[in-house]
Protein backbone atom coordinates (compact mmCIF):
# COMPACT_ATOMS: atom_id res chain seq x y z
CA UNK A 1 0.00 0.00 0.00
CA UNK A 2 1.49 3.68 -0.89
CA UNK A 3 5.00 2.11 -1.98
CA UNK A 4 5.49 0.25 1.11
CA UNK A 5 5.64 -3.55 0.81
CA UNK A 6 4.84 -5.22 4.48
CA UNK A 7 6.61 -9.16 4.80
CA UNK A 8 5.59 -10.64 7.50
CA UNK A 9 8.13 -13.13 8.81
CA UNK A 10 8.39 -16.26 10.81
CA UNK A 11 8.75 -16.05 14.71
CA UNK A 12 11.66 -18.55 13.92
CA UNK A 13 13.20 -15.60 11.97
CA UNK A 14 15.21 -14.68 14.67
CA UNK A 15 16.54 -17.78 15.43
CA UNK A 16 18.52 -17.46 11.80
CA UNK A 17 22.65 -15.84 12.65
CA UNK A 18 22.74 -12.35 12.80
CA UNK A 19 25.19 -12.17 9.30
CA UNK A 20 22.34 -14.55 7.45
CA UNK A 21 19.34 -12.47 8.90
CA UNK A 22 21.17 -9.11 7.22
CA UNK A 23 21.24 -11.20 3.83
CA UNK A 24 17.80 -12.37 3.78
CA UNK A 25 16.43 -8.72 4.89
CA UNK A 26 18.45 -7.08 1.87
CA UNK A 27 17.39 -9.90 -0.59
CA UNK A 28 14.03 -9.78 -0.06
CA UNK A 29 14.36 -5.43 0.27
CA UNK A 30 16.40 -5.29 -3.10
CA UNK A 31 13.79 -7.44 -4.79
CA UNK A 32 10.40 -6.00 -3.65
CA UNK A 33 11.85 -2.28 -4.30
CA UNK A 34 12.54 -3.77 -7.96
CA UNK A 35 9.43 -4.04 -8.26
CA UNK A 36 7.25 -0.85 -9.65
CA UNK A 37 5.46 1.32 -7.16
CA UNK A 38 7.38 -0.18 -4.45
CA UNK A 39 10.08 1.94 -2.49
CA UNK A 40 10.05 0.95 0.94
CA UNK A 41 9.51 -2.53 3.15
CA UNK A 42 8.87 -2.77 6.57
CA UNK A 43 8.99 -6.11 8.40
CA UNK A 44 6.83 -7.51 11.05
CA UNK A 45 6.53 -10.69 12.94
CA UNK A 46 2.88 -11.93 14.09
CA UNK A 47 1.34 -8.62 12.97
CA UNK A 48 3.62 -6.70 15.07
CA UNK A 49 6.57 -4.87 13.69
CA UNK A 50 10.42 -5.67 13.88
CA UNK A 51 13.47 -4.16 13.64
CA UNK A 52 15.94 -5.64 10.59
CA UNK A 53 19.49 -5.43 10.84
CA UNK A 54 21.50 -2.48 8.63
CA UNK A 55 24.82 -3.14 6.92
CA UNK A 56 26.38 -0.26 9.41
CA UNK A 57 25.52 -3.37 12.37
CA UNK A 58 22.95 -1.01 13.68
CA UNK A 59 19.41 -1.69 13.13
CA UNK A 60 15.87 -0.33 12.24
CA UNK A 61 12.68 -0.30 13.64
CA UNK A 62 11.00 1.69 10.49
CA UNK A 63 10.67 1.04 6.72
CA UNK A 64 13.98 0.26 5.10
CA UNK A 65 14.81 0.96 1.23
CA UNK A 66 17.03 -0.24 -1.52
CA UNK A 67 19.40 2.75 -0.78
CA UNK A 68 20.03 0.95 2.75
CA UNK A 69 20.90 -2.24 1.51
CA UNK A 70 22.71 -1.18 -2.03
CA UNK A 71 26.39 -0.93 -0.39
CA UNK A 72 25.61 -4.43 0.47
CA UNK A 73 24.61 -5.46 -3.33
CA UNK A 74 27.57 -3.63 -4.50
CA UNK A 75 30.06 -5.97 -2.58
CA UNK A 76 28.46 -9.11 -2.95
Amino acid sequence: ARGIATVDLSPRFSEIPASDQLLAVAQIVLTLTDLRGVGLVAFQVEGAPIAVPLPSGESSGERVSRDDYYGLAITV
